[in-house]
């Protein structure tokens, strides 16, 4: 029996084909665990079957946390290893080529957990012989597997010589089986037919067809959790894909206006919104500083400011190029904000120590305190701190003139 190919691609699950939360390619966890499992068997070959159960088995009676996990990895003869690991094989590397590595290990020992808490619970309620009877296996994780393929790739079939069988014919059939042969269990018990007279036997009475059961249904439940995480994202994508659209068509329709009337600031500032929104930095700033330009050519100091207050919000400082920065910052200045100029420059001169922009921010900064602020020492404290920073600055001599005059405006304080 083999299953033929499905594009899993899509996350459309309306026809049961496929769904892709990862881009893998070699299922590694599957071959993995295969391995794993093998190893583990030839390895307990010397303690024998009934030893080997009895020591690392689930015992209803005697608990222990560890049991539940060693014995998903464990079998004690080479048909019980044989089939729990061609259906892995058989399912698990399509389903892991869904999820991911990590993804499918937290989810087959997730499955293969809960599987063994259902027969667990089912031994207490129902099946009380069976309290002190081992069960080992892989079964409950791998029945994980195959419930999760069953909801994700329902659409497949299966060949089988030249026939060609719905996989939902087989999962449908294989669940019944379990759920039949679990309901007999609980009714020979109940009837007093059989009753184990051992630890470790097999047969009807001491398979863990409830393991079975519960393993398939955390696999179904699994997929359609997995399934609607991933539908919900995708429309969420979607949601951002149209509305990056729409912003791209409006930013169009301004683009034409602004050549229609290529000396209004408006149509500039609301292109700097837009692209702004679309998070292309280059192009925001360039509009606003073009908006900010035309704005101060109509001598509309009021509206420069706002939509250079408005480039700053969505454009704060630190996300800016300092030489983009500095120019918002030497606005503020000759739109009369000084102040607001200053706190800007300030982080500048720190944030671009031993660049040119940083340079320049303490020389513009000199320049407003004495001019615009009135206050020469500040001044003098950056001047002497561009000449301690940058001993070679090509701002010098004009420097040195702006200390000299801020030293005679201190003289005159």
């Amino acid at each position: 029996m083999s299953a033929k190919g499905v594009d899993y691609s899509g996350t459309d699950l309306e026809h049961g084909a496929s769904l892709k939360l990862w881009s893998g390619g070699f299922p590694i966890a599957t071959y993995g665990i295969i391995a794993l499992n093998v190893v583990l068997y030839l390895v307990s070959l010397p303690m024998g079957a009934e030893a080997l159960a009895e020591s690392n088995g689930i015992i209803p009676s005697q608990l222990t946390p560890i049991t539940f996990v060693q014995s998903l990895f464990l079998h004690i003869d080479p048909i019980h290893l044989s089939i729990n690991m061609i259906f892995l094989w058989l399912f698990g590397r399509k389903v892991e080529r869904a999820l991911g590595p990590i993804a499918f290990l937290l989810f087959y020992i997730g499955g293969g957990l809960l599987a063994s808490f259902l027969h667990v619970a089912m031994v207490f309620t129902f099946l009380a012989p069976m309290a002190n009877t081992p069960i080992i296996g892989a079964s409950g994780a791998v029945s994980a597997v195959l419930g999760m393929y069953a909801i994700w790739f329902r659409g497949d079939k299966f060949q089988v010589g030249r026939l060609a069988l719905p996989a939902l014919w087989f999962f449908f059939a294989w669940l019944i089986l379990q759920i039949v042969l679990g309901i007999f269990q609980i009714q020979m018990v109940l009837s007093g037919i059989e009753a184990p007279s051992g630890t470790f036997q097999t047969g009807v009475m001491h398979v863990g067809y409830w393991s079975h059961i519960g393993g398939f249904v955390f696999g179904m439940a699994a997929a359609w959790v997995f399934a609607s995480h991933v539908e919900q994202k995708g429309k969420k994508i979607n949601v951002e894909v149209l509305r990056r659209e729409m912003l791209l068509r409006i930013a169009g329709i301004i683009e034409e206006f602004t050549k229609a009337d290529e000396d209004n600031p408006f149509g500039y500032a609301e292109l700097g919104r837009v692209w702004g929104l679309l998070r292309d930095q280059s192009k925001s700033v360039s509009n606003y500083m073009h908006a900010i330009d035309l704005y101060r050519r109509e001598s509309k100091r009021a509206d420069a400011l706002i939509v250079l207050r408005e480039a700053m919000t969505i454009w704060p400082r630190t996300l800016l190029p300092h030489d983009a920065a500095f120019r918002f910052a030497c606005y503020f200045e000759t739109l009369g904000a000084p102040d607001e100029a200053v706190r800007h420059l300030e982080w500048i001169a720190d944030s671009a120590r031993g660049k040119p922009e940083g340079e320049m921010a303490l020389l513009k900064l000199a320049q407003i305190q004495l001019d615009r602020l009135g206050r020469p020492d500040l001044a003098i404290k950056n001047l002497d701190k561009l000449f301690t920073e940058y001993p070679q600055s090509k701002w010098a001599e004009l420097a040195a003139e702006l200390l000299t005059r801020a030293r005679e405006a201190s003289d005159v304080q």
